[in-house]
């Protein structure tokens, strides 16, 4: 099965206007530890009221990333595949809090501003290569990381982006790669890994889910039985090899 199949039937979720969150109070839960244990460290230096103000401060910009974002809210109700058509890169880059001078200095709250900067750009120019963009936050568990997941249509766009100094990138990582030279004890963390992907060598599946990832970057199919299971999205098998307890239940999706 080829990545530009034409007998897969394609299918488009209307999309929604941005709109806040209702449960957005629950995301920041595991982030309370971590901002009320400054609360003692700090306090020794500053009066009581700053105290605790401080904290309100990544609680705010946290606040504003995840509600500035849009969002897809319209759940696709059945089993769904991406398509996308030719090669495209995948590329993943984050940012971890080592210390919690990370905090208190305020670089964390400036690298969080600068990946929100570089983000909101990709989205508002298509023409510069990214397809689409996932963000996650505490990806360790312990609140303390950031994941950004981005598809891009080739490694060259991605490469001309990111050192292009008219843009948004080249700047951060310059001083975020000073800083790491100058600080023997870096407060933040910064990674990125990039995969080539070649057309048609993918799978994905979506059950009961708004557009996302990949099929956000491309577009979302009907599997079909031509590609109901992961080795045949693979190309790898003809027939489909369903797990035998799966088989009823498979056949009616």
């Amino acid at each position: 099965m080829t990545a530009t199949d034409p007998t897969l039937t394609t299918i488009t979720p209307p999309r929604r206007p941005s709109q806040r969150r209702a449960l957005l109070p629950l995301s920041l839960v595991p982030f309370f530890p971590i901002l009320l244990s400054t609360l003692p460290l700090i306090g020794t230096f500053l009066p009581r009221w700053l105290t605790f103000l401080l904290p309100l401060l990544p609680t705010a910009h946290i606040l504003h990333t995840y509600t500035r974002k849009s969002s897809t809210t319209h759940i696709v109700p059945r089993r769904v595949t991406a398509q996308i058509d030719g090669d495209f890169v995948v590329f993943l880059i984050g940012a971890k809090l080592n210390t919690l001078n990370a905090w208190t200095g305020g670089e964390g709250i400036w690298t969080g501003e600068a990946f929100g900067a570089m983000v909101a750009e990709l989205r508002q120019n298509p023409e510069l290569g990214c397809l689409a963009i996932e963000e996650f936050f505490g990806a360790d568990g312990a609140a303390t990381d950031t994941l950004s997941v981005q598809y891009w249509r080739s490694a060259e766009d991605l490469h001309r982006y990111a050192r292009d100094g008219m843009r948004k990138h080249l700047g951060p990582m310059m001083r975020s790669t000073k800083n790491s030279k100058l600080n023997p004890h870096p407060d933040i963390g910064i990674w990125h890994e990039t995969y080539s992907v070649r057309a048609g060598e993918y799978e994905s599946i979506y059950l009961n889910m708004p557009e996302f990832g990949l099929s956000r970057a491309g577009r979302m199919v009907d599997p079909g039985r031509a590609r109901m299971t992961m080795m045949q999205r693979m190309g790898k098998v003809e027939e489909p090899d369903v797990v035998e307890g799966m088989r009823p239940y498979m056949d009616e999706l």
